[in-house]
């Protein structure tokens, strides 16, 4: 029923976003130092300041993302190269905003297992945005689900079973990952899947263990209660959290994580149509018609093929930029 976007499916896309992430234009002291859609186009991990360093967990992280490595295996085989390298374990080092020295967590087993359930998790979120804007017209709809954690956040068990249309504004802040550790998904429905869970209901996520009547011992078997499907967008509730590494005070949704409130797949077209407008204006006038033009018929023609011609809705910037080609340059599409 509908599309599944959960961890572990096919990387490809996955890949595709880790492999555009540039590596070592940015460098983070501390996880706040670097923000948001800057780690949509920066592979960045706190601490790690030196390119050998960086460079060591960017490869190990596209593997465990192109070849499906375990959690086991990425920390057996990272952990050595890392001691050689000699980032591990606590360390007095110079923070570069205070000038101070302090004993900071280099490399350990809970780093690791962060770097690689973070970058593996965003990456794949990421790369399947693709494929619901490609989709959309058939699966008009995102179903919230919760994912396999022991614990949930109580605003995301609240979210499960929301319901909205891929172009509600609702999925550009709570798309998951939704913060440190989080393994909530969405389901991609059609419109008939969403009529007819509207009328019976969805089946919640978190489960019950059943329990034999006769022997007071469970069965094995999890009973999941329908509960009723969420077609309105939740009210969002803003809370102030203060960057103190920048002084600047975020507002950000109740129940995500600083960091958190935004979508990476989004972000990505963003981060895209910014560069390729950056490269039009610094080319010479002669060049800079054919290079739009160009652009635009390869890419009009791969929407097309999608079946979505104008990501218009879900990509204001990109569909200004192609309104400004157009007029700018006369370009017929």
């Amino acid at each position: 029923m509908g599309v599944k976007f959960a961890f572990g499916e096919p990387p490809a896309d996955a890949v595709d976003y880790f492999e555009a992430k540039k590596l070592g234009d940015l460098y983070a002291f501390d996880y706040r130092d670097v923000w948001k859609r800057e780690h949509v186009t920066n592979f960045v991990v706190a601490k790690a300041t030196q390119l050998d360093v960086l460079t060591t967990l960017h490869e190990a992280v596209h593997q465990s993302i192109q070849d499906g490595t375990t959690l086991r295996d990425f920390k057996k085989n990272l952990q050595p190269k890392l001691e050689e390298l000699g980032w591990w374990g606590k360390q007095s080092v110079i923070d570069p905003v205070t000038g101070q020295s302090v004993e900071a967590q280099l490399g350990s087993p809970r780093r690791l297992e962060i770097i690689y359930d973070t970058n593996k998790r965003q990456a794949q979120h990421a790369g399947k945005w693709q494929r619901i804007e490609a989709t959309k017209r058939a699966l008009p709809y995102l179903l919230y689900r919760l994912g396999s954690s022991k614990e949930h956040r109580p605003e995301h068990a609240a979210w499960d079973g929301i319901c909205l249309p891929v172009d509600d504004a609702f999925w550009k802040t709570h798309m998951p990952m939704d913060g440190y550790g989080c393994k909530c998904w969405v389901q991609q429905i059609s419109k008939k899947e969403f009529e007819k869970m509207q009328n019976e209901g969805v089946n919640a996520s978190i489960g019950e263990q059943e329990i034999n009547p006769d022997t007071g011992l469970p069965t094995g078997r999890i009973i999941r209660q329908k509960i009723p499907l969420i077609t309105e967008p939740p009210k969002i509730e803003l809370i102030d959290w203060k960057n103190k590494r920048t002084g600047i005070i975020e507002r950000v949704p109740k129940g995500i994580d600083p960091g958190f409130d935004f979508n990476p797949g989004q972000a990505r077209f963003e981060s895209l149509a910014k560069m390729l407008e950056q490269k039009v204006q610094a080319a010479p006038p002669v060049i800079q018609k054919p290079f739009a033009e160009n652009f635009v018929e390869t890419y009009s023609n791969l929407y097309l093929a999608a079946a979505d011609v104008a990501i218009a809705e879900q990509n204001a910037t990109m569909t200004a930029i192609f309104a400004y080609w157009v007029m700018v340059y006369g370009i017929k599409i």
